[in-house]
């Protein structure tokens, strides 16, 4: 008889933030089923929001079934999936950051495996009559722990090199700006499965552990696809080893007051509230906003932003 031991990895937010220098305004991190890629929830009143949260952190339960079959995510089967995307992309860029997602993979491979060897020891320790010993081995396997955390942050990409310091400023100013619109309440996509609306929200993240002084936009499309938003492009994402990079200076926003007062009857209830419409053709993107003074603030700094760019 043979019994399948589980590789479903913890979920954490290990190399998602770069604490060293970094201070969050945001909430609990939110990962998703590959490590290194979540996003940051955000404390709001909105239920409509809250059960997004819910959902996304539901879709992370542990499935029996899933072990039984072999088909938990585990970090071997992420590192294959790494492997395979860079044999297959000639993109400079692209490989530099799937080189440096795998190593970031090493690292938090080990951490968790260490993560639950200290979690085991503290337990050992509670039950135990000669506790001095058992805290000299969990001293040290914290001391591992902090060791990989310095050994990772010193591979992963940091968003601050990406471009020269005055930039870098400028483009805090873009992400200052989105976090504004971020927090608008309805913000609507067309759903191509029907003539009626599809509810998304904005957020800011996390992607194949690229670490960032300030948090990255996060923007969603009706496909499921996520888009992050870096000082020199954009990041457009199907899982964390499919993705698109687009040159930012080749992206324009297109903020335009709305008039949809004569739509059609099966959008009627979302159109009549709509006041924005913020069109991103080089990603083909629109978006639809209750709101018009936010939208129009984020699109005049991130255009003037782009402006910039040589």
């Amino acid at each position: 008889m043979s019994i399948r031991v589980s590789q479903y990895f913890k979920y954490t937010n290990f190399g998602s933030r770069d604490v060293h220098n970094m201070n969050y305004s945001s909430g609990r991190y939110i990962g998703s089923q590959e490590p290194g890629v979540g996003f940051f929830a955000r404390e709001t009143a909105s239920h409509t929001y809250q059960h997004f949260v819910n959902q996304c952190n539901g879709s992370h339960h542990h499935r029996y079934l899933d072990m039984l079959l072999g088909r938990e995510p585990s970090f071997d089967r992420m590192r294959k999936k790494v492997a395979k995307a860079l044999v297959e992309t000639d993109d400079p860029e692209k490989k530099r950051i799937l080189e440096a997602y795998l190593g970031c993979l090493h690292y938090a491979s080990l951490n968790e495996h260490l993560e639950r060897v200290v979690r085991a020891v503290k337990n050992k320790v509670k039950a135990s009559m000669d506790r001095g010993a058992h805290s000299n081995v969990l001293n040290q396997y914290k001391n591992k722990l902090k060791k990989v955390s310095n050994e990772m942050n010193a591979i992963q990409l940091d968003v601050a090199d990406m471009c020269p310091p005055e930039q870098f400023e400028r483009f805090k100013k873009v992400v200052e700006a989105f976090e504004k619109m971020a927090a608008c309440r309805h913000i609507w996509v067309d759903d191509d499965s029907s003539l009626k609306y599809k509810q998304v929200f904005l957020d800011l993240g996390i992607f194949d552990f690229i670490k960032s002084p300030v948090d990255t936009p996060v923007f969603r499309t009706n496909k499921g696809e996520t888009c992050y938003l870096y000082p020199n492009y954009f990041i457009r994402a199907r899982s964390a080893v499919d993705f698109d990079i687009i040159p930012l200076k080749e992206v324009e926003f297109i903020c335009n007051e709305a008039n949809l007062a004569n739509a059609a009857d099966s959008v009627a209830s979302v159109a009549g509230d709509i006041a924005t419409i913020l069109m991103v053709p080089a990603l083909s993107l629109t978006y639809y906003f209750t709101h018009f003074k936010v939208i129009a603030a984020f699109t005049k700094e991130i255009n003037e932003y782009i402006r910039t760019l040589v």
